[in-house]
């Protein structure tokens, strides 16, 4: 047992001391090599003002961004070279963000809403049919999650489609304080 439990220890220590590979040394700019040709960025180089720029590609250690017409500092908006690819160092990148959307979110509240809203209101006819019509139903508890079930699915199709056009900026990269 205490053989066992010695090779298990030295095997433990072996791999903790075990000197990192490449793949652990670029770990840091990992978030670079998942950006999308076309995607809008917002990047804060460390000795240059932050600006806006779509992704146009990776080049051995250098990130490039077809600039749009301005800058951001803060609320100042400054002109750049509209159109030339900028090149700036990876390692000179303070933080990068990545524009997308919040139509996962939209979804989720809009299918939320639509199944209160529907449900509630299967509820309301159904007891308003079986006070002043002729049904035969005993119960309207069954019209909740019937009613609540189909709200679902146009309600999170409405909610998806107001959530795409509500932009959103996800921070893919920022370099770690010192």
């Amino acid at each position: 047992m205490s053989t066992c439990r010695t090779a298990l220890v030295s095997l433990f220590l072996s791999l903790l001391l075990q000197a990192p590979d490449a793949s652990a040394q670029t770990a840091p700019y990992a978030p670079f090599g998942r950006l999308h040709p076309g995607a809008l960025l917002r990047i804060h180089p460390t000795r240059l003002a932050p600006f806006e720029g779509r992704f146009a590609g990776l080049a051995a250690d250098t990130l490039a961004a077809d600039t749009l017409d301005h800058a951001i500092t803060g609320e100042a908006r400054y002109l750049l070279l509209a159109g030339e690819p900028r090149h700036i160092l990876i390692q000179d990148i303070d933080r990068l963000s990545v524009r997308g959307h919040r139509a996962g979110r939209g979804a989720l509240v809009g299918a939320g809403l639509g199944a209160i809203m529907l449900g509630g209101l299967s509820y309301a006819a159904c007891s308003g049919l079986r006070e002043y019509g002729n049904s035969s139903v005993e119960s309207c508890w069954w019209a909740i999650p019937v009613g609540g079930f189909i709200g679902t699915i146009p309600g999170g199709v409405v909610g998806a489609i107001v959530g795409g056009m509500i932009p959103r900026w996800r921070i893919r990269y920022e370099r770690a304080a010192l």
